[in-house]
Protein backbone atom coordinates (compact mmCIF):
# COMPACT_ATOMS: atom_id res chain seq x y z
CA UNK A 1 0.00 0.00 0.00
CA UNK A 2 1.24 3.48 -0.85
CA UNK A 3 1.22 5.85 2.13
CA UNK A 4 1.50 9.63 2.14
CA UNK A 5 2.65 11.01 5.49
CA UNK A 6 1.49 14.61 5.58
CA UNK A 7 -0.01 17.66 7.20
CA UNK A 8 -3.68 18.19 6.22
CA UNK A 9 -3.50 21.93 5.47
CA UNK A 10 -0.14 22.59 3.81
CA UNK A 11 0.83 23.75 0.35
CA UNK A 12 3.85 21.44 0.05
CA UNK A 13 1.72 18.48 1.12
CA UNK A 14 -1.01 19.54 -1.27
CA UNK A 15 1.49 19.25 -4.12
CA UNK A 16 2.05 15.58 -3.26
CA UNK A 17 -1.67 14.87 -2.80
CA UNK A 18 -2.47 16.55 -6.10
CA UNK A 19 0.22 14.56 -7.90
CA UNK A 20 -1.08 11.26 -6.55
CA UNK A 21 -4.66 12.09 -7.46
CA UNK A 22 -3.72 13.51 -10.88
CA UNK A 23 -1.93 10.25 -11.67
CA UNK A 24 -4.85 8.23 -10.30
CA UNK A 25 -2.67 6.45 -7.73
CA UNK A 26 -4.59 4.81 -4.86
CA UNK A 27 -2.98 5.68 -1.52
CA UNK A 28 -3.68 6.14 2.14
CA UNK A 29 -2.94 9.34 4.00
CA UNK A 30 -1.30 9.47 7.42
CA UNK A 31 -1.95 12.90 8.99
CA UNK A 32 0.49 14.42 11.48
CA UNK A 33 0.20 17.29 13.91
CA UNK A 34 2.77 20.06 13.30
CA UNK A 35 5.29 20.04 16.13
CA UNK A 36 4.98 16.49 17.48
CA UNK A 37 5.55 15.11 13.96
CA UNK A 38 9.31 15.57 13.72
CA UNK A 39 10.64 12.56 15.62
CA UNK A 40 8.34 10.13 13.82
CA UNK A 41 9.33 11.42 10.40
CA UNK A 42 13.04 11.27 11.23
CA UNK A 43 12.65 7.58 11.97
CA UNK A 44 10.70 7.08 8.76
CA UNK A 45 12.73 9.15 6.31
CA UNK A 46 15.87 10.47 8.01
CA UNK A 47 14.55 14.03 8.03
CA UNK A 48 11.74 15.87 9.87
CA UNK A 49 9.67 17.45 7.12
CA UNK A 50 6.43 16.47 5.40
CA UNK A 51 5.41 15.21 2.91
CA UNK A 52 6.92 11.72 2.86
CA UNK A 53 5.76 9.05 0.41
CA UNK A 54 6.22 5.35 1.21
CA UNK A 55 5.92 3.20 -1.91
CA UNK A 56 4.95 -0.46 -2.29
CA UNK A 57 8.53 -1.58 -2.89
CA UNK A 58 9.75 0.04 0.32
CA UNK A 59 11.22 3.16 -1.25
CA UNK A 60 10.73 6.29 0.84
CA UNK A 61 10.67 9.68 -0.89
CA UNK A 62 10.71 12.95 1.05
CA UNK A 63 9.85 16.37 -0.35
CA UNK A 64 7.01 17.42 -2.61
CA UNK A 65 8.99 17.94 -5.81
CA UNK A 66 10.97 14.72 -5.43
CA UNK A 67 7.65 12.92 -4.90
CA UNK A 68 6.22 14.40 -8.10
CA UNK A 69 9.32 13.41 -10.07
CA UNK A 70 9.14 9.85 -8.70
CA UNK A 71 5.44 9.63 -9.55
CA UNK A 72 6.17 10.78 -13.10
CA UNK A 73 8.78 8.04 -13.48
CA UNK A 74 6.47 5.32 -12.17
CA UNK A 75 3.20 6.56 -13.67
CA UNK A 76 4.05 8.39 -16.90
CA UNK A 77 0.46 9.10 -17.89
CA UNK A 78 -1.16 11.52 -17.65
CA UNK A 79 1.97 13.55 -18.34
CA UNK A 80 3.00 16.08 -15.71
CA UNK A 81 6.57 16.93 -16.77
CA UNK A 82 6.93 18.04 -20.43
CA UNK A 83 8.99 15.88 -22.79
CA UNK A 84 10.25 18.88 -24.74
CA UNK A 85 13.63 19.87 -23.18
CA UNK A 86 12.98 23.62 -23.32
CA UNK A 87 9.51 23.28 -21.81
CA UNK A 88 10.80 20.87 -19.17
CA UNK A 89 13.50 23.34 -18.16
CA UNK A 90 11.01 26.22 -18.04
CA UNK A 91 8.58 24.17 -15.94
CA UNK A 92 11.23 23.08 -13.44
CA UNK A 93 12.48 26.67 -13.11
CA UNK A 94 8.96 27.73 -12.13
CA UNK A 95 8.76 24.85 -9.66
CA UNK A 96 12.03 26.00 -8.09
CA UNK A 97 10.80 29.59 -7.98
CA UNK A 98 7.59 28.69 -6.13
CA UNK A 99 9.13 26.04 -3.87
CA UNK A 100 11.60 28.56 -2.51
CA UNK A 101 11.00 32.08 -1.23
CA UNK A 102 7.38 32.24 -2.39
CA UNK A 103 6.27 29.12 -0.51
CA UNK A 104 8.12 30.12 2.65
CA UNK A 105 6.80 33.67 2.75
CA UNK A 106 3.23 32.83 1.70
CA UNK A 107 3.06 30.45 4.65
CA UNK A 108 4.78 32.88 7.00
CA UNK A 109 2.42 35.77 6.25
CA UNK A 110 -0.63 33.56 6.90
CA UNK A 111 0.87 32.24 10.12
CA UNK A 112 1.35 35.76 11.41
CA UNK A 113 -2.45 35.70 11.71
CA UNK A 114 -2.94 32.02 12.57
CA UNK A 115 -0.49 31.98 15.45
CA UNK A 116 -2.83 34.20 17.46
CA UNK A 117 -5.90 32.10 16.53
CA UNK A 118 -5.18 28.79 18.33
CA UNK A 119 -8.71 27.40 18.00
CA UNK A 120 -8.75 28.03 14.26
CA UNK A 121 -5.20 26.80 13.79
CA UNK A 122 -6.16 23.59 15.56
CA UNK A 123 -9.23 23.22 13.35
CA UNK A 124 -7.03 23.52 10.27
CA UNK A 125 -4.13 21.29 11.23
CA UNK A 126 -5.75 18.65 13.43
CA UNK A 127 -8.09 17.44 10.69
CA UNK A 128 -8.19 13.66 10.53
CA UNK A 129 -6.94 13.22 14.09
CA UNK A 130 -8.85 11.39 16.82
CA UNK A 131 -10.89 13.60 19.09
CA UNK A 132 -8.55 13.12 22.04
CA UNK A 133 -5.55 14.09 19.91
CA UNK A 134 -7.30 17.27 18.77
CA UNK A 135 -8.11 18.09 22.41
CA UNK A 136 -4.52 17.58 23.55
CA UNK A 137 -3.08 19.47 20.59
CA UNK A 138 -5.25 22.49 21.31
CA UNK A 139 -4.01 22.48 24.91
CA UNK A 140 -0.33 22.35 23.94
CA UNK A 141 -0.51 24.95 21.16
CA UNK A 142 0.43 27.84 23.50
CA UNK A 143 3.61 25.94 24.38
CA UNK A 144 4.41 25.41 20.68
CA UNK A 145 3.97 29.08 19.83
CA UNK A 146 7.59 30.04 20.49
CA UNK A 147 8.90 27.09 18.49
CA UNK A 148 6.65 28.01 15.56
CA UNK A 149 7.87 31.60 15.63
CA UNK A 150 11.49 30.43 15.53
CA UNK A 151 11.07 27.73 12.88
CA UNK A 152 9.05 29.91 10.51
CA UNK A 153 10.95 33.10 11.36
CA UNK A 154 7.75 34.96 12.21
CA UNK A 155 8.70 38.54 12.98
CA UNK A 156 7.25 42.03 12.87
CA UNK A 157 7.83 42.70 9.17
CA UNK A 158 6.98 39.14 8.03
CA UNK A 159 3.37 39.94 7.22
CA UNK A 160 3.97 42.87 4.88
CA UNK A 161 6.92 41.11 3.26
CA UNK A 162 4.90 37.95 2.68
CA UNK A 163 1.87 39.81 1.35
CA UNK A 164 4.03 41.74 -1.14
CA UNK A 165 5.65 38.55 -2.46
CA UNK A 166 2.30 36.76 -2.62
CA UNK A 167 0.91 39.58 -4.75
CA UNK A 168 3.93 39.29 -7.05
CA UNK A 169 3.33 35.54 -7.34
CA UNK A 170 -0.32 36.04 -8.26
CA UNK A 171 0.74 38.61 -10.86
CA UNK A 172 3.30 36.13 -12.22
CA UNK A 173 0.78 33.35 -12.82
CA UNK A 174 -1.76 35.71 -14.35
CA UNK A 175 0.83 37.24 -16.70
CA UNK A 176 2.53 34.01 -17.73
CA UNK A 177 -0.71 32.11 -18.34
CA UNK A 178 -2.33 34.87 -20.37
CA UNK A 179 -1.69 33.30 -23.80
CA UNK A 180 -2.65 29.64 -23.24
CA UNK A 181 -4.11 29.49 -19.75
CA UNK A 182 -1.01 27.58 -18.56
CA UNK A 183 2.43 28.60 -17.35
CA UNK A 184 4.39 26.43 -19.80
CA UNK A 185 3.13 25.38 -23.21
CA UNK A 186 -0.56 24.76 -23.80
CA UNK A 187 -1.32 22.07 -21.23
CA UNK A 188 -1.26 21.45 -17.48
CA UNK A 189 2.21 20.67 -16.12
CA UNK A 190 4.14 20.38 -12.88
CA UNK A 191 4.61 24.15 -13.06
CA UNK A 192 0.86 24.82 -12.87
CA UNK A 193 0.34 22.22 -10.15
CA UNK A 194 3.14 23.68 -8.04
CA UNK A 195 2.16 27.33 -8.42
CA UNK A 196 -1.53 26.65 -7.73
CA UNK A 197 -0.80 24.50 -4.68
CA UNK A 198 1.72 26.94 -3.23
CA UNK A 199 -0.72 29.84 -3.62
CA UNK A 200 -3.71 27.84 -2.32
CA UNK A 201 -3.34 29.04 1.32
CA UNK A 202 -3.98 32.59 0.09
CA UNK A 203 -7.25 31.62 -1.63
CA UNK A 204 -10.49 30.36 -0.12
CA UNK A 205 -11.05 27.23 -2.18
CA UNK A 206 -13.95 24.81 -2.25
CA UNK A 207 -11.73 21.76 -2.85
CA UNK A 208 -11.88 19.78 0.44
CA UNK A 209 -8.14 19.30 0.95
CA UNK A 210 -7.42 23.03 0.99
CA UNK A 211 -10.75 24.53 2.04
CA UNK A 212 -10.34 26.49 5.24
CA UNK A 213 -12.76 25.60 8.03
CA UNK A 214 -15.97 27.61 8.28
CA UNK A 215 -16.51 30.12 9.65
CA UNK A 216 -13.21 31.72 8.68
CA UNK A 217 -12.00 33.88 11.55
CA UNK A 218 -11.94 37.63 10.82
CA UNK A 219 -8.13 37.98 10.85
CA UNK A 220 -7.69 35.19 8.29
CA UNK A 221 -10.59 36.48 6.18
CA UNK A 222 -8.96 39.92 6.12
CA UNK A 223 -5.77 38.25 4.88
CA UNK A 224 -7.66 36.44 2.09
CA UNK A 225 -9.45 39.65 1.13
CA UNK A 226 -6.10 41.29 0.32
CA UNK A 227 -5.83 39.10 -2.79
CA UNK A 228 -9.45 38.33 -3.64
CA UNK A 229 -9.70 40.62 -6.68
CA UNK A 230 -6.39 39.64 -8.30
CA UNK A 231 -6.58 37.79 -11.66
CA UNK A 232 -4.06 35.25 -10.33
CA UNK A 233 -6.61 34.12 -7.74
CA UNK A 234 -9.04 33.27 -10.55
CA UNK A 235 -6.24 31.30 -12.25
CA UNK A 236 -5.64 29.24 -9.09
CA UNK A 237 -9.35 28.47 -8.82
CA UNK A 238 -9.43 27.48 -12.50
CA UNK A 239 -6.51 25.07 -12.03
CA UNK A 240 -8.39 23.46 -9.16
CA UNK A 241 -11.68 23.33 -11.04
CA UNK A 242 -10.17 21.85 -14.20
CA UNK A 243 -7.26 19.71 -12.99
CA UNK A 244 -7.61 18.85 -9.30
CA UNK A 245 -8.91 15.29 -9.46
CA UNK A 246 -10.83 13.79 -6.53
CA UNK A 247 -8.87 11.82 -3.96
CA UNK A 248 -7.95 8.28 -5.00
CA UNK A 249 -8.12 6.44 -1.68
CA UNK A 250 -6.62 3.02 -1.12
CA UNK A 251 -9.27 0.30 -1.19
Amino acid sequence: MIELHMFPMSHYNEKARWGLDFKGVPHSRIPYLPGPHASKLRKLSGQPQTPVLCLEDGQVVAGSTDILIELEARYPTPVLIPDDPAEKQAAMEIVEKFDGDIAVKVRRSLFVKLIDEPDYLCAMFAQGQPRVSRFIYRRILPMLKGMMRREMDIHESAFDEGVALTREAFDFVARNSADTGYLVGDSFTIADLTAAAILAPSVQLTYPDMKKPDPVVPSVQAYLDLFADLPGVDWVRRMYDQHRAPRVAAS
